[in-house]
Order: structure tokens, then sequence, then C-alpha cells
């Protein structure tokens, strides 16, 4: 087995369109990757958002111990990068962002919440 190969273990039919998936014990089970793996969401923190470098805003499918990561969209990008921009901390429906330097104008940011992990 190559260093980068895992075999998955399988006990039942696969259904066309369905791939496998972690179940959290140690298996796998067949799922629909849109459904049971993650969801998506692009998050829009308006210039108005920010509270002394930080802004919070609701983001569904969000909870405290679910995996998200948080990319700025292209055209946000030059502004995130310049005003210090990232993500830190999450709870059931909401983000946290915080900047070095609030913005002056609204900026997004592509969110993956894993469903299972």
């Amino acid at each position: 087995m190559g260093a980068y190969e895992k075999l998955i273990p399988v006990s039942s039919s696969v259904t066309s369109g369905q791939t496998p998936i972690a179940n959290g014990q140690g298996g796998y089970t067949w799922g629909t990757p849109d459904t049971e793996i993650y969801k998506t969401a692009t998050v829009v923190i308006a210039a108005s958002d920010w509270n002394n470098g930080s802004a919070t805003v609701e983001v569904a499918n969000v909870s405290a111990n679910r995996v998200v990561v948080c990319s700025p969209t292209p055209e946000s990008s030059d502004t995130v990068a310049e005003c210090g921009i990232y993500m830190t901390s999450q709870g059931n429906g909401t983000l946290t962002f915080t900047a070095l330097e609030s913005p002056d104008k609204s900026v997004s940011f592509n969110a993956v919440i894993m469903q299972r992990v």
C-alpha cells in the first residue's frame, strides 16, 4: 500500500452516487456528500458590522463543535489582507471575525462547514 492510500472497510452495499463517509467510530458508511459531509455559505461582513475590530455575523449550520474553514472571496482578498481580517471564533449560528484595521467597505468569505467529523 502506498503512503497516501487508505483502505476503506465497507460492510454495506453501495448505492449509485454515494461515497464513503467516516462514521466517527473508526469505520465508514455510505452517504451523499452534499447532505452529510459539508455545507457551504457566503459570509458577508458589512462595514457597519465592525465594532472595535470585531464583527459577529449569523451563519446557518455553524455550531461550536463543527469544523469551519473560511477563505476570502476573490473580490475581498485584497481588503482582507490589507486589514488583517481573520476568523477568531464560532458559536451556534455565528462566526466572529477580527480585523487589525476595520475596513471601510463590506468583505465576503466563503465558508465550508463540516457536518460530520
